[in-house]
């Protein structure tokens, strides 16, 4: 016999967490994947086009399953950390970037 449990969610945000934390949890290795692809990416016999393209695809999806933390200063945020956070990422694709091209 199947003994499945129902959850009540009360709303959309509770419910889309859940879901969040449920499939994210296997994340870690296509994490990974996406960090040495990033880092070893080569232009090759691609044009700057193609490379950027195929790049800005894995940015992305890094972007998906690397979550920018959010500031808990409790009053008006002073510290900036998801500012600095995301910046520190761009920082990090542009050299990915220039050291995979021609």
């Amino acid at each position: 016999m199947n003994s499945r449990k129902c959850i009540y969610i009360d709303s959309t945000k509770d419910l889309w967490d859940d879901l969040k934390e449920r499939f994210t949890k296997g994340d870690y290795f296509r994490i990974l994947d996406l960090l040495r692809e990033m880092h070893y990416a080569k232009q090759g016999e691609r044009s700057i086009t193609q490379f950027f393209t195929n790049m800005k695809i894995v940015w992305e999806e890094l972007e998906f399953l690397r979550h920018v933390p959010n500031c808990v200063c409790g009053k008006s945020c002073e510290c900036n950390l998801s500012k600095i956070f995301v910046k520190q990422r761009k920082i990090e694709y542009v050299i990915c970037f220039s050291k995979g091209s021609k």
